[in-house]
């Protein structure tokens, strides 16, 4: 009986025990073939780990000034590149201290780190918690994504272990350190070093190594702009790491620890001429491609001079606001009911990104809303604050009249009259108050005129400043090279220089009389051109002609010498843009850019001799390899007397003519204006030794500027502010006559020889082959 009770038993012991084996091998053969699956699937698709060999991340392209100052940066990452001996051993610690203590000791995976990890893992049911080693770092860094998936993790891994196999710990470190994120858009160390302190990293204390160490985990969170307090914890864990660790004395880290947090500004300004900037982004791009350019880490010097650049910045932003407040004010933005809630977000949308306190800084422009309307003052509310306007703010704001010149309008002195209402929704303008130092508010408008400047230094070519409009922020459009615009009498002196070549003197005599083209055809049939002036003068030299800037006497000038022979002309000096070969080419109807004619302006101040306008001087890659250079290449396109007398007539324009609102510049200076038809276009154009430079100023859409807006009143004084600054700092040398030039003293009003006891002689500058032989006032040459 006991026999027969014992067998079941023993039956069933070995059924259980061959259970848990077979399960147990079932389990681990699936481990290993689900490993091995894994392993097979994943490995097939694994990257070369052998390309980090080239390692060639993202870098910035910079561009700099003639002086090697920093113009502006492009990037996708910003990122400086540096070799880890460049790096301080102190700044490599602290990263390992506080991501990969064992960094040196591990082959690419920290067992002990990745089974804490998954235990936190597993209870989380998802990866949560990396474990990662700096080598894993990279590997995610290069090869993977960001997601967080077992199989993603695997692959980082196998990876690792790769990457350990063939690169050194101080090649891996090297691209950590060059790599992680910062925040920011700071991409490796140096970046963030500059951008977090204003320094390079070979410059930080251990506070700030620490900090920067801190960063990788969580660079929003522990941003010193955003969270200086946790980034300030977060900084002592890793100084204590640092010391547990023996990288740091207990002294040292406690020095750390006591550290002032001392960060950069965080509004850095990164593009110091936007204009100029994007002309040579555009350039390098077309030429060498976006890659270059975003990513190769190029050094671009050109020839900017950013002195220059804030003194022409500076000039045109006051003469476009001169002038579209001389044409009147156009009104409120739009209106709102004043019971209702003002939503301020939808009316200032860029005061919520910036501290309240710099709210009313000088300069800054915004909009409020009109609560009241005395005889004196404008009361508005800002962003819920109560404010008002007085009379030196509002009383430039007449209506706006097209037909009248806002030069004579009647100053505002009851604020009753300009319109305004509860209500309305005004543009403002802080400005500082020249007697108390405060702030003060002036109604204002977004500017509906624009304008460019251009300066190039005649003798090389070289673009020294370039400011293609009001405000890049609201058009990007260059205004300087992109837009063609008509140039009006500013065209004139390029006719008079054919002219010259064609045997007219400065003394040349034409009459200035109402003429009528009945023989044309077309839209000359006719025709009967007048002066701006809508006066005849009579007999009139070459030299008065330009400098007081007769029509009918160009029209003569160019009909006598032929239009065809005058556009190839142009073309020769550098007028690239299309001309329309007709008589109207005398008033600077076809459209050309600023920059054709300012560089033309400057064969007329440099003896006939063109440089083709140019804006790099070189560009470098990474490594300090210049891999182009502008290469100077002067071309003589006119004769030198004849480049010199048109420059003599162009002094007279300054000393006399239209642009005498300039003489006061106090150094020798030819120039000429230019008004279009309807007062659509109005320019300047001038030069000085070694400098020319052209100012334009109108609407994008051609519309009327305003009455009696020209080239004298808009633009001359834009340039004048420019140019009395750049005269302070370049060499007053005189305009040299070339040896093949003589003067001769003669009538101005006949063209004839003259003795000293005339009271019209003049001494007149002659190509030698050209001057007067007889007293006797020669017949007008038509």
């Amino acid at each position: 009986m006991r026999q027969s009770r014992r067998k079941p038993y023993r039956k069933k012991r070995f059924r259980l025990w061959k259970f848990l084996a077979g399960l147990f091998f079932f389990f681990a053969v699936a481990g290993v073939a689900g490993l091995g699956y894994l392993y097979n699937t994943v490995s097939a698709n694994i990257p070369d780990v052998m390309q980090l060999k080239h390692y060639s991340p993202s870098l910035i392209t910079t561009i700099y000034d003639i002086n090697s100052r920093q113009i502006a940066q492009f990037y996708v990452e910003k990122r400086i590149l540096k070799n880890l001996n460049e790096i301080p051993p102190l700044a490599r610690q602290a990263s390992i201290a506080i991501e990969d203590d064992n960094f040196y000791n591990h082959h690419g995976i920290d067992f002990a780190g990745i089974a804490r990890a998954a235990w936190v893992d597993i209870k989380a049911g998802a990866i949560v918690q990396g474990g990662s080693t700096i080598t894993q770092q990279v590997a995610k860094l290069i090869f993977l994504t960001q997601e967080r998936t077992f199989k993603r993790k695997f692959r980082e891994l196998l990876l690792a272990l790769q990457i350990e196999r063939y690169f050194t710990k101080d090649e891996i470190l090297e691209i950590y350190l060059n790599q992680i994120y910062y925040g920011h858009g700071a991409y490796g160390i140096e970046a963030a070093s500059r951008m977090y302190f204003d320094k390079s990293a070979n410059e930080l204390t251990i506070g700030e190594m620490a900090l920067l160490a801190g960063l990788p985990k969580a660079p929003s969170h522990f941003s010193p702009f955003k969270n200086p307090t946790g980034a300030i914890r977060r900084r002592n864990i890793v100084i204590g790491r640092m010391a547990e660790l023996g990288y740091i004395t207990p002294q040292l880290a406690a020095q750390a620890l006591n550290e002032r947090l001392r960060l950069a500004p965080k509004v850095q300004v990164t593009n110091l001429a936007p204009y100029f900037a994007e002309h040579v982004r555009r350039y390098i791009e077309k030429e060498y491609g976006s890659t270059k350019l975003y990513h190769e880490g190029l050094n671009i010097y050109t020839t900017l001079d950013l002195d220059w650049q804030e003194k022409a910045q500076a000039a045109l932003k006051k003469g476009i606001e001169a002038t579209d407040r001389r044409l009147g004010y156009r009104g409120p933005a739009k209106w709102i009911d004043p019971d209702e809630k003002i939503d301020w977000n939808e009316i200032n949308p860029s005061l919520g990104r910036i501290p309240k306190a710099k709210w009313f800084k000088p300069g800054r422009m915004f909009r409020g809303v009109v609560q009241h309307v005395g005889k004196k003052e404008i009361f508005f509310s800002i962003n819920g604050e109560l404010k008002k306007i007085g009379k030196d703010g509002f009383g430039w704001a007449h209506p706006v009249n097209p037909h009248k010149d806002g030069r004579w309008a009647k100053k505002i002195r009851d604020a009753r009259k300009i319109g305004l209402k509860e209500g309305d929704i005004i543009e403002v303008r802080v400005v500082s108050s020249p007697k108390s130092g405060g702030t003060r508010y002036h109604l204002a408008q977004t500017m509906k005129v624009q304008g460019a400047l251009l300066s190039i230094d005649y003798t090389t070519g070289a673009i020294r400043s370039m400011v293609g409009g009001y405000d890049f922020q609201q058009s990007s459009f260059n205004r300087t090279v992109q837009a063609r615009r008509q140039p009006g009498s500013s065209f004139k002196p390029i006719i008079y220089a054919a002219a010259l070549d064609k045997g007219l003197t400065a003394a040349s005599v034409i009459i200035d009389a109402p003429l009528i083209f009945e023989d044309e055809i077309g839209e000359f049939k006719n025709w009967k051109p007048a002066n701006f002036s809508h006066k005849f003068f009579g007999p009139t030299t070459v030299r008065e002609a330009v400098t007081h800037s007769r029509n009918v006497v160009t029209i003569k000038v160019l009909k006598h010498i032929g239009v065809p022979y005058v556009a190839e002309y142009a073309r020769r000096l550098g007028i690239q843009s299309p001309l329309d070969e007709n008589l109207s080419l005398a008033l600077g109807t076809s459209s050309v850019t600023l920059q054709e004619m300012v560089s033309t302006y400057g064969v007329f101040a440099n003896q006939g001799v063109r440089n083709e306008p140019y804006f790099i001087e070189r560009i470098e890659n990474s490594a300090g390899r210049t891999i182009a250079a502008h290469t100077p290449a002067p071309k003589q396109v006119m004769p030198a007397n004849t480049a010199y007398i048109v420059n003599s007539i162009m002094q007279s324009v300054v000393k006399e003519g239209t642009g005498k609102k300039v003489k006061v510049i106090g150094v020798p200076a030819g120039g000429k204006t230019g008004t279009t038809n309807d007062f659509l276009d109005t320019w300047f154009i001038g030069f000085t030794p070694g400098v020319v430079c052209g100012v334009w100023v109108g609407k994008d859409r051609e519309e009327v500027l305003g009455k009696n807006e020209t080239g004298s009143r808009a633009s001359a004084p834009i340039w004048l502010d420019f140019m009395k600054e750049v005269v302070e700092v370049m060499p007053n040398i005189p305009f040299t006559p070339p040896a093949d030039v003589a003067f001769a003293r003669i009538d101005k009003k006949t063209g004839a020889l003259s003795t000293p006891d005339n009271p019209n002689s003049i001494f007149e500058v002659f190509k030698e082959t050209d001057i007067p032989q007889s007293y006797e006032p020669p017949e007008p040459l038509f």
